[in-house]
């Protein structure tokens, strides 16, 4: 089961191109000529894989999303424009899925149920902008705002008639995604803790500049580096990519298949390794957002695990068992890959570069982002319903040790919030709100008649799970204002069965308004159906 949905020739071929990507982008970063002859490649590339199908176009565009982080892997300057991997590979994607569509007369199959929050969250970022614009400094606006032009991908998504194979290959690049992100998160974990700093300085710029990840110098928590890093050192670095998130949702799929597929077998040796890495990965982001949704979306997979599962108390303990000794080996591995003694730890000293994070530095980072909530709140009441715009900037005093160097009463200005649902209010008004809301409701309900009426039931058990990770990851670091949170909500819309709980619902509609209908009456026809 693991091998047939996630392992195949698209996951290789996926794994191969993101290798290959991220060596070409090293030599080329801050090369301008070299930098616009990769991204031409990549557009002519893309351009023709998604000429051929639209759904090649879509892998590429997902692939880039799921690893990319803020999508400036290779990015060159032009005209004072960033050009950036990212807008290549959309504008290569939707100009061949444009001209695919005007030749074979393929267009999207709208659907209201589904489609009618992404409807409304077009209508309030259209808002946002227009008031953006009017009342924003542009480049702020723009700045704030492109992240939603992920949203098109609908259009091409919703073009393709999405079967068991096209499926599977969305699977396979998720899959191959993840790998990808997992290794290279410990690659990185371990160059910096295991090289000297004049060594290192080049890969600390290339992640730096490409904003692939953020990597702070560690010395605490004190029970951890006392205890386990003593006779390494006492400091280790911690590395959080956005890309994180995806881990994460496969932790949620494994565990679902293990309490409903695996139940009284051992998963298999690519699961259990996979799985591993995953959470030696998540371990290593640190993120205390990610653990507050990773504790919900838990939750929402044990809960549906338990309805699924129909075993005794004791299966389900022994299950459990099996899982956390999973999930200490994950961490074992990290740690691992900290204390590994070659090559030998270099002098600390020799990484003055590096930014450091003491315990207290991440303390102060939350006290400031609490001292930004108020001040939002102020701004928010201002224009409750149609928001301030896009690029709308709020005022507030921070403690961050940095920016007081530079101003001694702390007061910062800044458009970029951490507070997710109130930046959606702030800037979009109510409506951006109600459509986020919306869309997980209609998910929900698609998803809770996918669960009940068909199978691969630990697939849609883990992809909702990490959906409803993100929404609550998104209370304290925004996500759903970005391609990873907009792309994953469009890339689980397949795998849940809409045309069928739209005629359920019909149907359902219809019987409960019984007609009491004359006798001489033979036939009569309502909503198309014979009674």
């Amino acid at each position: 089961m693991f091998t047939k949905q996630f392992i195949g020739r698209t996951s290789l071929i996926t794994i191969v191109a993101l290798t290959l990507t991220a060596l070409v982008a090293i030599p080329i970063q801050h090369q301008q000529i070299p930098s616009l002859i990769v991204l031409g490649l990549i557009f002519v590339m893309t351009a023709v894989m998604s000429s051929r199908s639209p759904i090649n176009g879509l892998l590429i565009a997902f692939a880039e999303i799921m690893v990319g982080g803020h999508g400036h892997l290779i990015d060159a300057s032009v005209g004072g424009f960033s050009l950036s991997i990212r807008m290549v590979i959309f504008v290569a994607v939707m100009l061949a899925w444009l001209i695919s569509s005007i030749r074979t007369n393929n267009w999207p199959k709208f659907m209201v149920l589904r489609d009618t929050p992404w409807v409304l969250l077009l209508v309030a970022v259209v808002v946002g902008t227009v008031i953006g614009f009017l009342q924003n400094n542009a480049g702020q606006v723009f700045d704030d705002a492109n992240s939603y032009i992920t949203i098109a991908y609908l259009l091409p998504m919703l073009s393709i008639a999405w079967d068991s194979n096209k499926k599977r290959e969305l699977l396979q690049v998720f899959f191959a995604s993840t790998i990808f992100i997992c290794v290279n998160t410990l690659l990185v974990v371990f160059l910096f803790t295991h090289l000297p700093g004049g060594v290192l300085r080049g890969v600390y710029e290339f992640v730096r500049d490409a904003r692939i990840a953020e990597v702070t110098l560690l010395t605490g928590p004190s029970w951890f580096v006392n205890n386990f890093l003593s006779n390494a050192s006492s400091w280790y670095f911690r590395v959080f990519e956005p890309a994180h998130f995806f881990p994460l949702v496969m932790i949620f799929a494994l565990v679902a298949a293990k309490f409903t597929v695996w139940k009284s077998e051992k998963m298999p040796l690519a699961a259990r390794a996979t799985f591993v890495l995953c959470v030696a990965t998540f371990i290593a982001s640190l993120s205390r957002s990610f653990m507050i949704g990773a504790f919900v979306g838990a939750i929402i997979t044990m809960l549906f695990v338990w309805l699924e599962a129909k075993k005794t108390v004791s299966k389900h303990l022994l299950n459990s068992v099996r899982v956390g000794v999973l999930i200490v080996i994950g961490a074992v591995l990290f740690w691992a890959v900290i204390v590994s003694p070659i090559p030998k730890h270099p002098n600390l000293k020799e990484a003055a570069f590096y930014k450091s994070t003491q315990a207290d530095d991440r303390n102060l980072a939350v006290s400031s982002r609490w001292n930004l909530l108020y001040p939002m709140y102020q701004e928010i009441v201002a224009s409750p319903m149609l928001g301030r715009g896009f690029g709308h900037d709020v005022t507030f005093i921070t403690d961050d040790p940095r920016i007081r160097a530079l101003n001694q009463t702390g007061e910062y200005t800044t458009y970029r919030f951490e507070w997710g649902y109130q930046d959606i209010w702030l800037k979009m008004g109510l409506l951006g709100l109600i459509a986020f809301v919306w869309y997980m409701v209609v998910v929900s309900r698609a998803f809770y008649y996918t669960y009940q009426t068909h199978g691969n039931r630990w697939l849609v058990i883990g992809l909702y799970a990490g959906l409803v990770a993100l929404f609550v990851t998104h209370i304290f670091s925004p996500y759903l204002n970005h391609p990873i949170g907009l792309g994953y909500m469009i890339f689980v819309l397949p795998f849940f069965d809409w045309e069928g709980l739209t005629a359920s619902m019909i149907k359902q509609e219809g019987e409960k308004v019984p007609l009491r209908l004359p006798k001489l009456a033979q036939t009569v026809t309502t909503r198309g159906q014979k009674i």
